[in-house]
């Protein structure tokens, strides 16, 4: 379980990240997005190519196929040399850059190796693209644990999650904030646990259901987050 304190900046940040971002409208279709055939159509692989059919499925399913992004592969890391560190794995993973109207998204090959973490990597980055930067350096730790965030309340909890596990970290977020981030979204879609339990192992799922133990201990607090979303 998370700290109360945790919990109530959780759902605030729900708040805050659906309304800021114009999302009211758009998030009740927002599905549960599970690593499965129904949800990407790119083909497996490790070229350039694979990574943009990868792009525009999260692109897709983000709604942001109308935007202009350029996808750019960072060269490949000599062997021994600049290995990654999966503590700062996301700084190294991806980048994104925008200038006008260009945005740009660096990938680093490397994370194709690990096929659920690129595609967390992927909506990481586009969601950068959906907050506004951060006013001050002292308000990056914040702004990048919202973009995390953003992934979830747009439905890629459960990618997220297992991204992170096959990577062998847990990112800007601890593996216990994320579930309880989940079990909001799930709460809020009215979707049932069983559909992200059958995709976790028993160290993810037992994180998930303290989520919605704590959440479900917590009726008034949810109750504001949703008439503060149907406020608008």
């Amino acid at each position: 379980m998370i700290s109360d304190e945790l919990a109530e900046w959780a759902l605030e940040s729900y708040a805050l990240l659906i309304k800021d971002c114009g999302l009211e409208a758009r998030f009740p279709t927002f599905p549960l997005i599970l690593p499965t055939r129904r949800f990407f159509t790119a083909p497996t692989g490790r070229s350039h190519e694979t990574a943009e059919a990868v792009f525009a499925d999260v692109k897709r399913l983000m709604g942001l196929e109308k935007r202009a992004y350029h996808l750019h592969r960072m060269p490949e890391k000599v062997e021994n040399i600049d290995n990654h560190n999966y503590q700062d794995l996301t700084q190294v993973a991806g980048t994104f850059q925008a200038e006008g109207n260009d945005a740009i998204i660096s990938y680093s090959p490397e994370t194709m190796h690990i096929p659920l973490n690129f595609i967390a990597t992927l909506a990481h980055e586009l969601a950068h693209d959906m907050l506004p930067p951060p006013a001050t350096v002292d308000d990056l730790p914040e702004h990048e644990m919202h973009t995390d965030f953003m992934c979830i309340v747009m439905g890629f909890g459960v990618i997220q999650a297992l991204g992170a596990r096959q990577a062998g970290w847990a990112g800007y977020l601890s593996n216990e904030l994320r579930m309880f981030a989940l079990a909001i979204f799930l709460k809020l879609q009215d979707i049932p646990a069983a559909q992200a339990l059958t995709a976790f192992d028993a160290n993810l799922g037992k994180k998930l259901k303290r989520g919605i133990m704590q959440l479900e201990a917590m009726p008034t607090a949810f109750q504001d987050l949703e008439m503060a979303i149907m406020q608008g």
